[in-house]
């Protein structure tokens, strides 16, 4: 499945990979592998977003994800900051 529209961040990756793997997983059947991948590699700056005016969640997700990695640099540290929604994640993840 190729996208429709370019995508670079880390959460639009796995949310269409979820969708993908909602619409061709059946209940009860066993994965013994699933594998992602991605292509068609463009620079963050060649590529325009069209937002939609009445959705400011994209926009506010970018700007605070611009700003843990400045706090995050500042400190010359990776994970000093991190977003709570992402701690939440991992320990859904880790009591799996």
């Amino acid at each position: 499945m190729k996208l429709s529209t370019p995508i670079w961040r880390a959460d639009e990756i796995y949310n269409a990979a979820i969708a993908l793997f909602e619409d061709n997983w059946e209940e009860g059947e066993a994965v013994r592998l699933l594998g992602i991948t991605v292509g068609d590699f463009a620079d963050e700056s060649y590529i325009s977003s069209q937002l939609n005016l009445f959705d400011e969640t994209a926009a506010f997700k970018a700007e605070t994800k611009d700003i843990i990695n400045d706090l995050n640099d500042m400190l010359g540290l990776k994970k000093a900051f991190v977003r709570a929604s992402n701690l939440l994640k991992e320990n859904t993840h880790e009591d799996s």
